[in-house]
């Protein structure tokens, strides 16, 4: 067995094309924090605020602090994923942002509970993110790298379109608590098999030797330290670049649904303009850098 926690034979580029590593990275980003916390987070708004008799405002703090949290752990977690691999970090994950929407259902009414389980689902949530599936696709590509990133990115707009929708459905059927369960079980059993079964590396990341008529596999990214990528033009263009999107994004749709329910919009409809409107970011490949 390898150290990267795979037996067998080495797979060659032929025999695992680095496209299935795309597919099972868009599926994981589908249904990952980005688009089963923070965009449905508006259709949860308004039940949570007449559950509690708690205003908007005070719910809507518990998702910026879930952002904050994203933004102090990003670097750990990278570091994670240098040192384990992106795979070691992506599974736990996984089973532990299931495990933080599941604990919603026995929230009650004190205010700073809500705050810990966004908080958290931010910190745990973390680790299945682009920050995690885009440097596992970043080693199958050279010259069709950034499609592949692209066409990886687009699973948060494919899943942007449908969860808002699905937990609004869920909401008006059987209620919030049981919706954060559902959702709950869709993070854990659509992702988890495939990632477990299917994402890995590219081959070079398990020592072997490069084939000279293969760039995708000979190729090796320069390896900067951080106060040398700080000081590079590409990682502050990146970084401004990332926060306007998230800021107008999540800024957005926290309140969106609440906003056009308020104006007689049926609740479903209003979050059918949530997943039309965060939609958009499927044909950009477009993602928010704490998504």
């Amino acid at each position: 067995m390898s150290k990267d926690g795979h037996s067998g034979a080495p797979l060659s580029r032929h025999a695992y094309s680095g496209w299935w590593a795309v597919a099972v990275s868009a599926v994981g980003l589908s249904v990952s924090i980005g688009t089963v916390v923070v965009y449905s987070f508006g259709v949860f708004l308004k039940p949570l605020s007449q559950e509690f008799s708690w205003s908007r405002s005070r719910v809507s703090l518990a998702i910026s602090l879930m952002n904050l949290m994203v933004t102090i752990g990003s670097p750990s977690v990278g570091r994670l994923a240098d040192l384990f691999g992106s795979r070691s970090v992506i599974i736990p994950s996984i089973v532990s942002l299931a495990a933080v929407l599941a604990s919603f259902y026995f929230l009650g009414p004190h205010l700073w509970l809500l705050y810990i389980l966004y908080s958290f689902a931010g910190l745990v949530g973390l680790g299945a993110t682009p920050l995690t599936y885009s440097r596992i696709v970043a080693t199958w590509f050279d010259q069709e790298r950034g499609f592949a990133l692209g066409l990886t990115t687009s699973g948060i707009g494919i899943g942007a379109f449908i969860m808002p929708s699905l937990a609004q459905w869920i909401i008006l059927r059987v209620g919030w608590r049981w919706a954060y369960v559902a959702l709950a079980l869709i993070v854990l059993l659509v992702p988890l098999p495939l990632v477990a079964l299917f994402l890995r590396e590219a081959p070079r990341k398990r020592n072997l030797p490069p084939k000279e008529d293969d760039p995708e596999t000979s190729f090796e990214p320069p390896n900067l330290g951080r106060s040398e990528a700080v000081r590079t033009r590409v990682f502050w263009q990146m970084l401004i670049q990332f926060f306007l999107i998230s800021a107008c994004i999540n800024g957005t749709v926290a309140h969106f649904s609440a906003l056009l329910t308020d104006r007689a919009v049926p609740a479903q409809a209003a979050a059918f303009a949530i997943h039309c409107l965060v939609g958009l970011l499927l044909p950009g490949g477009l993602s928010p850098a704490t998504l």
